[in-house]
């Protein structure tokens, strides 16, 4: 079929064929795009008995494909539907359409145009989307792709890319935009983020869930050298909850130079898994903390004192590889590009300079 006649708005490779997404200048209708190598293009879009404003993105769980796309009515959206199928090149095999489950009252979830992602991470389906109404994000979760939650976030962007690796699914999108869902092997929980600052000589860490099921407690760790952790204190968790969780605990005597804090989380069974480390320089009067760390792209820079200063960040041989300015509290560093290792930041402000380590992924 010939593909010169439409515009696409994503072109996504998965289980080795391609889909494209995007609609006909003709009559602005919804298609989806088949291709086993990239070159020769089939009509695949189904006739659903509805209409059809956008599709949006697929996933793919070893067995089937899952659609989502955003139902119209005169093309005005309704809402969020997915349908599947194991065979996408048959036009008549698209069955089995789903909806969000716990829409909000006056809420319209779906998106227009390019906004909506869809992944799958061990054994579970993950996404985002928008509401039309308000502009409010919402990552979706469902465990067999015909029965969908809807979890609200306290954002309002554009989702536009994911990508799944392992038990995480990374989503992106406009104004620096990003979500983490991850899926532990044993924990049913879902940690949207760690993160840990140095406010007038404490630690301050807070983080977030989006999803618990079972899930008893957090245990914070602590550590001087990433090798040897002690439990410096206990947070109940909310137990089973499919909305956002926020949670805050504080290290009242953090040592001089580097600290390193992680979470092992712990369900009602015994299970454990861990987060990710956090890790803080402590400098006796000015705190700094870098997270993630393990980074694999975007190194945050967080200091107490809103001082301008420089980072200058060096590989194990002592060759400078990136720089950066730092204004205000918050500095985004990316270090995409960088191979695997170990790096040595060394932060300067006013008079005072600070050196920590940062593992890249």
């Amino acid at each position: 079929a010939s593909t010169a006649d439409n515009w696409y708005i994503k072109i996504k490779h998965i289980n080795n064929v391609f889909f494209a997404f995007g609609n006909r200048n003709s009559d602005y209708e919804s298609v989806i795009m088949y291709s086993t190598d990239g070159i020769t293009w089939t009509d695949v879009t189904p006739d659903l008995g509805f209409e059809v404003l956008y599709y949006k993105d697929v996933a793919f769980d070893g067995t089937s494909y899952h659609f989502f796309g955003v139902e119209s009515a005169s093309w005005t959206p309704i809402g969020f539907f997915s349908v599947s199928t194991a065979t996408p090149a048959n036009r008549a095999s698209y069955a089995n359409k789903a909806t969000i489950s716990n829409v909000p009252d006056g809420a319209v979830l779906g998106g227009t145009y390019d906004e909506g992602v869809l992944d799958y991470a061990n054994g579970k389906f993950t996404g985002a989307v928008l509401d039309v109404v308000t502009g409010q994000d919402y990552i979706i979760t469902s465990a067999n792709g015909n029965s969908w939650t809807a979890i609200p976030q306290n954002s309002y962007s554009i989702i536009t890319a994911s990508i799944a690796s392992g038990n995480t699914v990374q989503m992106i999108g406009r104004g620096n935009a990003f979500f983490t869902v991850n899926y532990g092997s044993v924990l049913p929980l879902s940690l949207l983020r760690f993160e840990g600052r140095l406010t007038q000589g404490q630690t301050q860490l807070s983080w977030s869930t989006a999803v618990e099921q079972n899930t008893k407690q957090f245990i914070v760790q602590h550590s001087l050298n990433r090798t040897t952790w002690s439990n410096i204190g206990v947070v109940t968790a909310a137990g089973s909850s499919q909305q956002n969780q926020s949670y805050r605990f504080v290290h009242s005597n953090p040592a001089k130079g580097q600290n390193f804090y992680r979470l092992q989380m712990e369900d009602k069974d015994g299970k454990t898994t861990q987060s990710g480390v956090v890790a803080l320089s402590y400098g006796g009067k000015e705190g700094i903390s870098t997270y993630p760390n393990p980074v694999s792209d975007k190194l945050v820079i967080r200091t107490e004192s809103n001082l301008a200063g420089h980072l200058v960040l060096y590989n194990e041989v002592g060759q400078m590889v990136k720089t950066a300015t730092l204004e205000g509290n918050v500095t985004t560093l990316n270090v995409a590009g960088l191979p695997s290792g170990v790096y040595h930041a060394e932060i300067t402000q006013g008079q005072q300079t600070q050196r920590m380590s940062v593992i890249k992924k």
